[in-house]
């Protein structure tokens, strides 16, 4: 007697590839009707008349000795898809024929197929065909190999018919048939009618300007550098000379170099520092006037007009000789050139480790936003091989500091313009005006104006270069951080090296090369990280890679297409069963593929997913930033209760993505709309999952800079404002506006080191 399938002990996959388990089943009538009508289906048969499986079902019971089937047929049932299909729901009129006692056992003339082990083999065994050392990423062991190439090679070679095998390897399409003369004659007429209809549309869209040599840029952008470091050394030492002798002369301090408590000589040394300064720094301020005469102002036309004020206002101190209301702000005017020089500066070593990425691979992976879904149309993150195309445009782009401060130039100009107005003429000393206005257009040229961007930038920018990425400057950055998620493919989870051949199990009805070759070329034709390791079975056995047409992913946990016609099937052993493909239970594991030919039961694949460490903290660092994860995973074995269970991440709030949906997503054009906002050398998931993170960190953190930088030059104008409209000039004098400057500069530069942290 069988032993009941609901007592059934559960058996490891050792178990099953060494055949230590009981082969006795029990089988019941409506799984043995269900393997006819789904080998219907899979067959492509989907109106297969009910008479005609009446007959096959009264052979098996005439030759069990059971009673046949009397009844007129029965009208014929609605076909169900098997893409969408979540249980085969038994037939009708099978209720009828079902044997009373389930425990009977099975008649001998009902076979089933009789598992073939293939288990790793002995040094001894004899060599495999084709072996590398590469294959040791695809298998588990040599010996594994050799007991394979056994197997397959002890049988005579399959005789397949002639067909191109490798015509279009991985073309999922079927061939169209040969157009005939007439079809050839008006399909002219078609695609003249459909050319002239794109030069049309071509007509209609503006070209865009072409993308300038990058190599070219990034040496343009490399040759200022060095000299620019050296002349903001030589100004950081002259600023700091004259800071000394701002503090000194406020505290009423003797200077030294013999100048003593001689103000006028004090004021003249400030305002030959300052000249020099503003030689070492001549091209902001050569930027400042011309955006100033081309009406688009910025950072620099502040630092330009504060130099030119301070300089006005200490040439008139030095004509009326009066010192009464301080020293001018030449020492902030000159700060105020030096960390322009500086951002600037970091501003050119950004682009240049960007552009290096671009250079460092032939062909680096690129991020692009694709569009998905219909109502609501969502922008999501793709990286595919796509060149470069609009990196450059986005790298150079104007930054949210730049931007902000074009709006903010004019406000800033009429605000120091009326509050010296207010703060002098309004008091009714109009002989402070000059002064008083000098101190509000340096107190204007904020420090860290220039380095609100460039610097979280530039610390990024060093950061993913170590990892082979880089971001498209602002414009990368906004596109990845405003995107609605970001795809994860299961290569990205399970890289090239973690995906390994265990184990392989061949049944009796199907040629072991065969059932390898099927099986291989369609799980090779895959593209998914399965892909490489079939591709490698085939190749180290000296097998070849057929076509596969008419490819398609079924949501049930497998994929299916057609071999030399012939219908093969791959997935997980529910998907079989699913598929009216009867797997015995005690076979049925984890990890494991079934692959079936015309509705028989072929082989099974053992295959091992061994997590990296690296992945799961990409998949931490993801859901930590709260970046929308979608899984458009093809690989019917990675599930997300495997992720979970392998990564140990919470998949809650995950998006899993369709199969249909997931091909159609790899499918998708490679160019976005937007262009390049990012560029990967390195495959895997943790450069991609970097750059979106320090991509939306730099983002947050350069807009906080902004309204830091913003929101210190507001509460200096006030500030100054009042203490220049109660004559408190000790207090609004140089060396206070410069700390308070300094502060602010120090508010940015320690919001920036959250750039440097590791996510």
């Amino acid at each position: 007697m069988a032993k009941d399938n609901n007592n059934n002990d559960q058996f490891s996959l050792d178990d099953i590839l060494n055949d230590n388990y009981d082969s006795a089943e029990s089988f019941s009538l409506e799984s043995i009707l269900s393997e006819y009508k789904g080998s219907a289906f899979i067959q492509g048969e989907k109106k297969t008349p009910s008479h005609e499986l009446d007959d096959k079902v009264n052979e098996i019971l005439k030759s069990a000795g059971m009673p046949v089937n009397t009844e007129a047929p029965k009208k014929e049932a609605p076909s169900v898809s098997p893409v969408t299909q979540k249980k085969s729901a038994p037939e009708p009129e099978a209720k009828v024929f079902t044997p009373k006692k389930a425990a009977e056992p099975m008649p001998e003339s009902v076979s089933h197929p009789k598992p073939i082990n293939v288990s790793p083999a002995s040094p001894n065994s004899s060599d495999y065909r084709h072996y590398s050392e590469d294959d040791d990423r695809y298998f588990e062991s040599r010996e594994f190999q050799k007991k394979v190439s056994e197997e397959l090679f002890k049988e005579d070679d399959y005789n397949f018919p002639e067909i191109n095998a490798e015509k279009a390897d991985g073309d999922f399409e079927d061939e169209e048939e040969r157009p005939s003369v007439f079809q050839k004659l008006f399909g002219r007429f078609h695609r003249a009618e459909a050319e002239n209809t794109e030069d049309e549309a071509e007509f209609e869209i503006p070209e865009e300007e072409p993308e300038p040599d990058l190599a070219d840029e990034m040496r343009r952008f490399a040759s200022p550098v060095p000299i620019l470091t050296i002349r903001s050394y030589i100004a950081a030492a002259l600023v700091i000379v004259m800071a000394i002798f701002t503090f000194l002369f406020e505290a009423q301090s003797p200077l030294p170099f013999g100048i003593g408590f001689k103000q006028l000589s004090a004021q003249g040394v400030l305002m030959i520092l300052q000249l020099i300064v503003m030689a070492l720094g001549i091209d902001v301020l050569i930027s400042g006037f011309t955006d100033l005469i081309h009406a688009e102002p910025g950072t620099d036309s502040l630092v330009f007009l504060s130099c030119l004020f301070s300089i006005i206002d200490g040439i008139i101190i030095l004509v009326k000789k009066d010192v009464a209301y301080g020293l001018s702000f030449s020492l902030v005017s000159a700060a105020s050139v030096f960390f322009a020089m500086r951002g600037k500066r970091t501003h050119l070593v950004a682009y240049i480790h960007s552009l290096k990425m671009t250079k460092a691979s032939s062909n680096p992976f690129g991020v692009i936003s694709v569009e998905e879904g219909e109502d609501p149309v969502r922008n999501i993150l793709k990286k595919v091989h796509c060149g470069t195309d609009g990196f450059y445009k986005k790298l150079v782009s104007k930054d949210i500091s730049e931007v902000l401060y074009a709006y903010a130039f004019p406000l800033i100009v009429v605000l120091s313009f009326l509050f010296a107005l207010l703060a002098s003429v309004g008091q009714g000393r109009g002989e402070e005006f000059t002064h008083t206005f000098s101190i509000m257009a340096a107190v204007g040229a904020a420090f860290p104006a220039a380095s609100a961007f460039a610097l979280p930038f530039s610390y990024a920018a060093s950061i993913l270069r170590r990892s082979g990425s880089a971001v498209a400057g602002w414009g990368g950055a906004c596109e990845l951080y405003d995107s609605d998620g970001a795809i994860i493919t299961d290569e990205d989870v399970f890289p090239v090296g973690s995906i390994s051949l265990s184990g392989i199990k061949f049944f009796e009805g199907i040629n072991n090369q065969k059932a390898v070759i099927y099986g291989a070329s369609l799980l090779a034709a895959s593209d998914t990280g399965l892909t490489r390791v079939f591709s490698e079975l085939l190749r180290s056995q000296g097998l070849p890679k057929r076509n596969v047409s008419s490819f398609e992913p079924y949501e049930g946990g497998g994929v299916g297409g057609v071999i030399e016609g012939e219908r093969v099937l791959a997935g997980t052993g529910a998907f079989m069963n699913l598929m009216g493909i009867r797997v015995p239970e005690k076979v049925n594991s984890n990890n494991a593929i079934f692959i079936a030919v015309n509705g028989v039961l072929a082989a099974l694949f053992s295959v091992n997913y061994v997590p990296a460490n690296s992945v799961a903290m990409s998949l931490r660092s993801l859901l930590n930033t709260k970046v929308n994860v979608m899984f458009a995973v093809k690989d019917f074995n990675v599930t997300p209760a495997v992720i979970a269970q392998k990564f140990r991440v919470s998949m809650d709030g995950v998006e899993y993505l369709p199969a249909q949906v997931s091909y159609e997503l790899a499918n998708a054009g490679n160019n976005g709309k937007t262009g390049v906002s990012a560029i990967l050398c390195r495959e895997g998931l943790s450069p991609f999952a970097e750059v979106i993170t320090k991509a939306r960190l730099v983002k947050t953190v350069a807009e906080l800079n902004t309204l830091i930088s913003l929101g210190g030059t507001a509460v200096g104008l006030l500030l100054m404002y009042f203490l220049c409209a109660s004559e408190a000039f000790n207090s609004a004098s140089s060396g206070n506006a410069f700390i308070f400057m300094l502060a602010v500069e120090a508010c940015v530069f320690l919001l920036s080191q959250l750039v440097r942290k590791r996510s």
